[in-house]
């Protein structure tokens, strides 16, 4: 865990050569169990150093009614409703959404502008990720280490990022250095300059990590199954962070273009979680915010509904990594999107089905058959659409029979073995307990106001939110396990076919091999 670079210096430092890493193992597997009762006797013998309090409390034996046997149950659901935060508009269109959460000196706020990568032009992938990259590489007033210089000093890190549908620009700092914080953030976001030297130098940063990325199996299935089910030139199934080719073609004028066409006051809301209230942020945001003129688009516009690659019946996509360790398998289908009627029923289902570690996938998976270390599911929630996923990391010599096992669980739900009432109400419990701990520190409830403005949910969304999932039923759930996962599906191994494909192709299924882009081979 301490990398490659730490251990090479440890051995250098510690043993005159970096070499002996290569060597370290034989040390130990040459012990015997004669060796380790001398270390013993030598180290833990009579050379002892004790230290005794005294006088000692006296202790005695006290008997205990208490079946051990039995395990204790969850002590009673504790009731939890987060404060709703409080909305603001500046003139300029500007919103502001304030939680206000006292105890500790610490603000975290952000940025939300509601534009992501679905607005990504064709042929330019990731631009939107690189246009905010590149906002902390100067300003008209700043240069890039300056901007660094500046953050460091007040003890912050600038967080960034662009996700499929928003963009989110920000950081969390002490109450005292919010004001400076809050006037460094409004200057990259009004004034950044995308200097050429620096438009070179992360962009040869960026395409090196899109390198790295084939190196890592997990990355290349996160990355191709969208691919796969929506089109890679789709504004949902194209790659968030680019391709190398995207760095080849992009020019300064595209990030420019993007940056005038979404970055401006009626195109974001400023979400502040903390050490402040609405009153005090409104202040600050007409210091730093008011003048803000940005043009961007006067409301949010949903990106156009994907129109989803959906296979008749189950395809098998095969993406062959020589040398892997494990075959990574992700088992993909298109869902309604957020703010569809059964986003909760899913949430429930998607729970049981894999999100905890005693669900279905996993308990098969992991605790019963030992193919995999964790084997779960999720739903990728987007305004338009949604993709729901299992999947994991496998042993590779079990790659076909733990791909016939996530069929199996896929298809049972529905037939065999629908969702039991204990499976139901363990899931239920598991997400109104988790609940409250969603909100502990500024951080958390900023993620949670991001969500919010997101999806354009109402500010008393999480006060009511428990009650909602208390009202889901055993019904609901098998309803919209019925509905919403079906059979046409797709699934992806990313693997050392040399190893693995020919089990996968006695499986009977239309089986396509694609490239790390998505291309048919």
């Amino acid at each position: 865990f301490g990398g490659r670079a730490n251990r090479l210096n440890s051995f250098n430092v510690f043993g005159g050569d970096p070499g002996l890493a290569n060597k370290d193992l034989e040390r130990f597997l040459a012990v015997e169990p004669d060796d380790v009762s001398r270390a013993a006797t030598a180290y833990l013998g009579g050379r002892q150093v004790r230290m005794v309090v005294a006088p000692e409390r006296a202790l005695t034996h006290k008997d205990s009614d208490i079946d051990r046997s039995i395990q204790p149950g969850p002590a009673p659901l504790r009731q939890f409703a987060p404060p709703a935060p409080l909305r603001h508009r500046l003139p300029n269109g500007l919103q502001l959404l304030v939680m206000e959460k006292r105890g500790l000196p610490m603000i975290a706020f952000s940025l939300v502008l509601n534009a992501g990568a679905a607005a990504d032009p064709t042929g330019l992938p990731g631009l939107a990720s690189f246009t905010v990259d590149m906002l902390e590489e100067g300003t008209a007033s700043r240069s890039s280490m300056q901007i660094a210089g500046e953050f460091e000093f007040i003890g912050s890190r600038l967080n960034s990022s662009a996700s499929r549908e928003h963009t989110t620009v920000g950081t969390a700092t002490l109450t005292r250095e919010f004001p400076k914080a809050l006037e460094l953030v409004s200057d990259l976001v009004q004034n950044p300059t995308f200097p050429e030297d620096e438009l070179a130098r992360l962009g040869n940063e960026r395409r090196t990590a899109v390198r790295r990325l084939r190196d890592n199996p997990a990355a290349i299935a996160n990355q191709l199954t969208p691919a796969l089910l929506y089109g890679r030139q789709s504004a949902y199934g194209h790659p968030i962070d680019g391709s190398e080719d995207l760095y080849e073609a992009l020019r300064r004028d595209h990030m420019t273009d993007h940056f005038r066409a979404n970055f401006g006051p009626r195109n974001a809301t400023l979400t502040v979680a903390g050490d402040i209230s609405l009153e005090e942020t409104v202040v600050l945001a007409e210091r730093y915010f008011g003048g803000w003129t940005g043009a961007g688009p006067a409301a949010a516009a949903n990106p156009e509904a994907p129109a989803a690659n959906v296979p008749d019946g189950t395809a098998l996509y095969l993406h062959d990594k020589p040398g892997a360790a494990q075959s990574v398998i992700q088992v993909g289908l298109t869902g309604v999107p957020r703010g569809h009627q059964d986003y909760y029923a899913l949430t429930v289902f998607s729970h049981l089905f894999g999100g905890q570690f005693t669900s279905r996938l996993n308990l098969n998976l992991r605790q019963d058959k030992g193919y995999s270390y964790g084997y779960r599911s999720w739903i990728e929630w987007h305004r338009q659409s949604s993709l729901i996923l299992a999947g994991g990391a496998v042993q590779t010599d079990v790659t076909r029979e733990a791909l016939i096992e996530t069929f199996k669980e896929f298809d049972d739900i529905n037939d065999q073995r629908p969702v039991t009432e204990e499976e139901f109400l363990a899931a239920q419990a598991g997400l109104l307990r988790h609940f409250p701990s969603s909100f502990e520190t500024p951080g958390q409830v900023l993620g949670q106001l991001t969500q919010i403005v997101a999806f354009d949910l109402p500010l008393d969304y999480y006060q009511t939110y428990s009650a909602t999932i208390e009202a889901i039923t055993l019904a609901d759930v098998r309803r919209v396990a019925a509905e919403r996962v079906h059979t046409r599906r797709l699934a992806l191994v990313v693997g050392d076919m040399a190893k693995v494909e020919a089990g996968l192709r006695t499986l009977d299924l239309a089986t396509t091999k694609v490239n790390h882009e998505g291309d048919v081979l």
